[in-house]
Protein backbone atom coordinates (compact mmCIF):
# COMPACT_ATOMS: atom_id res chain seq x y z
CA UNK A 1 0.00 0.00 0.00
CA UNK A 2 1.52 3.18 -0.78
CA UNK A 3 1.83 5.79 1.58
CA UNK A 4 1.11 9.48 1.27
CA UNK A 5 1.92 12.64 2.86
CA UNK A 6 -0.35 15.37 2.02
CA UNK A 7 -1.00 18.88 3.64
CA UNK A 8 -4.49 18.85 6.08
CA UNK A 9 -5.64 21.01 3.02
CA UNK A 10 -6.26 17.60 0.98
CA UNK A 11 -7.78 15.35 3.68
CA UNK A 12 -8.41 12.03 1.74
CA UNK A 13 -11.47 9.57 2.32
CA UNK A 14 -11.54 6.20 0.86
CA UNK A 15 -14.46 5.97 -1.90
CA UNK A 16 -17.20 3.14 -0.74
CA UNK A 17 -17.48 2.29 -4.83
CA UNK A 18 -13.67 1.07 -5.01
CA UNK A 19 -10.12 1.13 -3.71
CA UNK A 20 -9.40 4.67 -4.46
CA UNK A 21 -9.14 7.83 -2.27
CA UNK A 22 -10.47 11.31 -3.06
CA UNK A 23 -8.95 14.78 -2.74
CA UNK A 24 -11.44 16.39 -0.45
CA UNK A 25 -10.67 20.20 -1.77
CA UNK A 26 -11.29 18.63 -5.53
CA UNK A 27 -13.53 15.66 -5.70
CA UNK A 28 -12.97 15.26 -9.14
CA UNK A 29 -9.53 13.90 -8.59
CA UNK A 30 -9.28 10.94 -7.15
CA UNK A 31 -5.87 8.19 -5.99
CA UNK A 32 -6.20 5.38 -7.59
CA UNK A 33 -3.59 2.83 -6.98
CA UNK A 34 -0.15 4.78 -7.82
CA UNK A 35 -1.53 7.22 -10.04
CA UNK A 36 -3.91 10.21 -9.30
CA UNK A 37 -6.84 9.84 -11.94
CA UNK A 38 -9.11 13.54 -12.68
CA UNK A 39 -12.43 13.52 -14.09
CA UNK A 40 -15.25 15.76 -15.17
CA UNK A 41 -13.95 18.75 -13.47
CA UNK A 42 -14.82 22.14 -14.44
CA UNK A 43 -12.90 24.16 -11.80
CA UNK A 44 -13.61 26.93 -8.89
CA UNK A 45 -12.05 28.51 -6.76
CA UNK A 46 -8.08 29.10 -7.93
CA UNK A 47 -6.26 29.07 -4.67
CA UNK A 48 -7.75 25.95 -3.43
CA UNK A 49 -6.64 24.16 -7.18
CA UNK A 50 -3.00 25.79 -6.20
CA UNK A 51 -2.97 24.47 -2.60
CA UNK A 52 -3.88 20.99 -3.70
CA UNK A 53 -2.12 20.47 -6.49
CA UNK A 54 0.91 21.63 -5.01
CA UNK A 55 0.63 18.50 -2.84
CA UNK A 56 -0.63 16.51 -5.58
CA UNK A 57 2.24 17.55 -7.51
CA UNK A 58 4.43 16.58 -4.50
CA UNK A 59 3.53 13.15 -4.34
CA UNK A 60 5.63 12.46 -7.43
CA UNK A 61 2.90 10.21 -8.77
CA UNK A 62 1.37 10.24 -12.40
CA UNK A 63 -1.74 12.61 -12.67
CA UNK A 64 -4.14 11.37 -15.77
CA UNK A 65 -6.40 13.81 -17.21
CA UNK A 66 -9.52 11.60 -18.59
CA UNK A 67 -11.81 13.85 -19.93
CA UNK A 68 -12.62 17.58 -19.67
CA UNK A 69 -11.01 19.80 -17.24
CA UNK A 70 -11.88 23.53 -17.14
CA UNK A 71 -10.98 26.85 -15.44
CA UNK A 72 -9.07 26.80 -12.11
CA UNK A 73 -8.37 22.33 -13.43
CA UNK A 74 -6.26 23.31 -15.74
CA UNK A 75 -3.23 24.43 -13.53
CA UNK A 76 -2.72 20.63 -13.72
CA UNK A 77 -0.49 21.25 -16.96
CA UNK A 78 2.00 22.54 -15.05
CA UNK A 79 2.68 18.80 -13.00
CA UNK A 80 5.55 17.21 -15.23
CA UNK A 81 3.75 13.76 -14.56
CA UNK A 82 0.81 14.59 -16.01
CA UNK A 83 -0.49 13.11 -18.99
CA UNK A 84 -3.64 13.28 -20.91
CA UNK A 85 -6.09 10.14 -22.38
CA UNK A 86 -8.06 10.54 -24.93
CA UNK A 87 -10.91 11.84 -24.48
CA UNK A 88 -9.36 14.82 -22.08
CA UNK A 89 -9.69 18.47 -23.12
CA UNK A 90 -9.24 21.93 -21.54
CA UNK A 91 -11.01 24.76 -21.30
CA UNK A 92 -9.60 28.23 -21.01
CA UNK A 93 -10.81 31.59 -19.84
CA UNK A 94 -9.70 34.25 -17.76
CA UNK A 95 -10.78 34.45 -14.07
CA UNK A 96 -14.31 35.77 -13.69
CA UNK A 97 -15.35 36.76 -10.07
CA UNK A 98 -11.69 36.53 -8.18
CA UNK A 99 -10.82 34.26 -6.04
CA UNK A 100 -12.52 33.01 -2.61
CA UNK A 101 -12.81 34.97 0.23
CA UNK A 102 -11.50 38.30 -2.35
CA UNK A 103 -13.05 41.57 -3.34
CA UNK A 104 -14.80 40.72 -7.08
CA UNK A 105 -12.77 42.92 -8.70
CA UNK A 106 -9.77 40.84 -8.21
CA UNK A 107 -10.21 38.62 -10.97
CA UNK A 108 -6.72 40.21 -12.76
CA UNK A 109 -5.12 39.29 -10.15
CA UNK A 110 -6.71 35.52 -10.35
CA UNK A 111 -6.14 35.67 -14.35
CA UNK A 112 -2.04 36.41 -13.35
CA UNK A 113 -1.95 33.56 -11.07
CA UNK A 114 -3.40 30.91 -12.87
CA UNK A 115 -1.37 31.84 -16.03
CA UNK A 116 1.41 31.96 -14.12
CA UNK A 117 1.44 27.87 -13.38
CA UNK A 118 1.25 27.49 -17.08
CA UNK A 119 4.43 25.86 -18.52
CA UNK A 120 6.05 27.86 -21.44
CA UNK A 121 4.34 25.93 -24.17
CA UNK A 122 0.55 26.77 -23.03
CA UNK A 123 0.90 30.21 -23.11
CA UNK A 124 2.98 30.19 -26.11
CA UNK A 125 -0.41 28.32 -27.77
CA UNK A 126 -2.97 30.53 -25.97
CA UNK A 127 -1.53 33.58 -26.37
CA UNK A 128 -3.74 35.33 -23.51
CA UNK A 129 -6.64 34.24 -21.82
CA UNK A 130 -9.54 35.60 -22.94
CA UNK A 131 -13.20 35.87 -21.09
CA UNK A 132 -14.97 33.37 -23.53
CA UNK A 133 -13.78 29.37 -23.05
CA UNK A 134 -10.98 28.43 -25.50
CA UNK A 135 -11.22 24.76 -25.61
CA UNK A 136 -7.64 22.51 -26.63
CA UNK A 137 -7.52 18.93 -26.96
CA UNK A 138 -5.62 17.36 -24.26
CA UNK A 139 -3.11 15.68 -26.08
CA UNK A 140 -2.08 18.89 -27.78
CA UNK A 141 -0.74 20.30 -24.31
CA UNK A 142 0.35 16.69 -22.50
CA UNK A 143 1.79 13.82 -23.41
CA UNK A 144 -0.54 11.02 -23.96
CA UNK A 145 -0.93 8.66 -21.06
CA UNK A 146 0.62 5.47 -21.58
Amino acid sequence: MIRIALVSLILMAPSPARSEYRVASIPSFCLVGDRWEMAADNGGDILSYKQAFDSIEGTGLEVRVKDMCASACTMVLRNPRACAEKNAMFGFHQAQSGMKDSKSGDAPRGTNLVWAQYPEHVRARLGQLTPEMVYIKGTELLPACP
